[in-house]
Order: structure tokens, then sequence, then C-alpha cells
């Protein structure tokens, strides 16, 4: 028979054996998918200033500015210690005034896949946990709104790429592609990744609902 915790909700013996309380792991799935958005954002603020400035365009102060700006300053809305620090970070405005080269923008990609990754293999592990809790359903919307995600970062990745394609030829992998299909199938891609963000919407007021019944109940 579960058995009441401190905070009123009850627990099975697999909840023991983890250390987390199903109302625990629904708060963990909540910070994991708001350190996302921050990840997320971080990624569209770097892609977009790279597509908006010209492959022959100066930097903005009028200097060489030879040397990019640090890695870890483009990305300050992810802590050292993996945690979001909130909002749009540093990189919104230092990349807003220097122009993004090529190679800066596939450090800062680097750093936000990873990031995205790492909240990947966290959820499966929190859907693990739910699985062996008492509250063993919990997992399923779990592990649906981490396949959403798998979704999400397919399509972002092919329509970027595309964008890059058609709207910098000039990059050092140059492809030719037939602009009319390129853009229908970037204004496509584009569809699905609204659509897909607009699912997590709307999976995460699940999430919440389930986090306020458990604070009713105790």
């Amino acid at each position: 028979m579960p058995e009441p915790t401190s905070n009123g909700t009850s627990h099975a013996p697999g909840d023991e054996a983890s250390g987390s309380t199903p109302f625990d792991l629904l708060r963990a799935v909540k910070e994991v998918q708001e350190r996302r958005i921050s990840v997320w954002r971080e990624y569209d603020d770097a892609f977009d200033t790279f597509l908006s400035s010209t492959s022959t365009s100066g930097p903005v102060n009028g200097s060489q500015n030879p040397t990019p700006p640090p890695v870890d300053h483009e990305f300050d809305a992810v802590g050292s210690n993996g945690a979001a620090n909130g909002g749009r970070g540093c990189a919104g405005c230092s990349t807003t005034t220097v122009p993004l080269t090529e190679e800066l923008l596939a450090q800062i990609l680097q750093i936000t896949t990873q990031a995205l990754i790492e909240c990947g293999h966290r959820l499966r592990t929190i859907q693990t946990e739910l699985a062996h809790s008492s509250a063993p359903q919990l997992a399923t919307l779990v592990d649906r709104i981490q396949t959403r995600e798998n979704a999400l970062l397919r399509a972002t990745v092919q329509r970027d790429q595309l964008r890059k394609s058609v709207l910098k030829p000039n990059t050092d992998n140059p492809t030719q592609t037939d602009d009319d299909e390129a853009r229908q199938s970037i204004h496509s891609l584009d569809a699905q990744v609204k659509q897909t963000r607009a699912d997590l919407a709307d999976l995460m007021q699940e999430v919440y609902a389930e986090i306020v019944e458990f604070q009713l109940d105790a």
C-alpha cells in the first residue's frame, strides 16, 4: 500500500528507492523544459543573427575585431552547472553587436545541441523513474514530451540548413538548391516547427495540471 510522504502525497516502494515522488519528478520535468526553452532561444538568436548579416558586412563598431567573443559569453543562458540562468542571456545582445561568423555559429550550435541532448537524457531518466513509481501513467506523458522534442529538433535542423543554403549561399559548403523548392520546404518545415511547439505547450499544460492536482491532494 502506498505510504504518505512529508508533502502529503503517497508513494510506492519504487519511489522510495529512487528518492523522488511523482510530484518531485513532475517538477523536475518542468525545470528541464524551462531550461530547454532558454536553450532554444539562444539557438534561434544565434541563427537569426547569422542569417541577417551579409558575408561581406564588417563589424558594427568599424573595427576589424579579428578575435570573436568567447563562446561561453555568447551562450550565457546555461550556466556551468547545467542550469538555466533564465531569460535570453547575453547571447541575444552580444550577437547583435558583433557579426556572427560561421565558425562562431558552429560553436554556439554545438553547445546548444549538446544542451538539448542532455535535457533529453534527463527526461528519459525521469520517465524511467515515473514508470516505477506510484503513478506509472505519468511516464507516458513524459515520453510524449520527449518524442515531440525529438521531432522539433529534427525539423528545426532541416529547416535551418535549408535557410542557410538559400540565404547564405557563399558559405564554406555551398549547396546548389532550387530556390523555389527550397523555400517551399522551409515554409513546410517552419509550420511543422510551430505546430510541434504548440503540441509541447499543450503537453506541458497537462504537466502543470498534474502538479496542481498533487498539491491539492497534499
